[in-house]
């Protein structure tokens, strides 16, 4: 099936690049960075402290890989293999229609990974703290 989308107020000067992104709930966002990012705290309920950090970080394995020839992209590249990363936590990746592990969730993993920097940073001044104490004794 074929779904038709009419879209206005776009900006009329074609020198000003902007993306249209569709959320799941069908409502547009205009965005004129380089991808559709909604940061602000009006568009978000139920907002808690993120579940993931440095245990999930530490579970991936970064790959580098070739994009196969007849694709959108192309060339020598690199990422995670969302399969796997499944494994590691299903928030991490995107699923199909068909419940079938599409892609990972690039944008959202920002997050992620500044969880694991506060992770270890904690660890690291609790470290600094037990050497300090350990050189009194």
């Amino acid at each position: 099936s074929t779904t038709k989308m009419a879209i206005s107020n776009l900006p009329e000067d074609t020198t000003v690049s902007a993306n249209v992104c569709v959320t799941a709930s069908g409502f547009l966002i205009k965005d004129s960075t380089l991808s559709c990012l909604v940061s602000n705290p009006r568009w978000k309920e139920n907002i808690t402290p993120i579940g993931l950090g440095l245990k999930q970080v530490l579970g991936l394995e970064p790959i580098e890989f070739d994009w196969k020839p007849n694709l959108a992209r192309s060339g020598h590249d690199f990422g995670f293999n969302a399969e796997q990363a499944a494994f590691v936590d299903e928030r991490l990746v995107v699923f199909g229609s068909d419940g079938g592990v599409k892609g990972f969730r690039y944008q959202e993993f920002t997050a992620v990974l500044v969880k694991a920097i506060q992770e270890q940073q904690k660890e690291i001044e609790n470290l600094k703290r037990e050497i300090k104490r350990l050189k009194k004794k």
